[in-house]
């Protein structure tokens, strides 16, 4: 099944697709040089341990968002590449283009998404 999407709006969500690509791996670059594991727990009281802690807790899970929204980039590009970008990959419908503008990456239409 063809999406209803003209090829301008097609590319118009490729652009998109990879400019947020290319944000996300910027952003896991500067995450990884300053990655939160350079405290000495030696030098820190009780409560900078336990926040130093959380603040690595909270960056690996920001790390981790990251690696799961470019799977969601690299599987939508791919989507494009073959030709079924905007149906839905649960009932084989289109998917509204307001939701894929929201959201270019989504898989599913809204009815499938609930």
């Amino acid at each position: 099944m063809m999406s209803e999407m003209t090829p301008q709006e097609i590319e118009q969500f490729r652009m998109l697709l990879r400019q947020r690509r290319r944000e996300l791996s910027a952003d896991s670059a500067a995450g990884a040089k300053g990655d939160g594991n350079d405290f000495d727990e030696s030098n820190l009281g009780r409560l900078s341990r336990m926040d130093a802690l959380q603040c690595h807790a909270m960056e690996e899970e920001s790390r981790r968002r990251r690696a799961v929204e470019l799977v969601r980039i690299e599987r939508a590009l791919e989507r494009i590449e073959h030709g079924d970008f905007g149906i839905c990959r649960r009932c084989g419908g289109d998917i509204a283009p307001a939701r894929l503008r929201a959201d270019p990456a989504n898989p599913v239409c809204i009815a499938c998404a609930d």
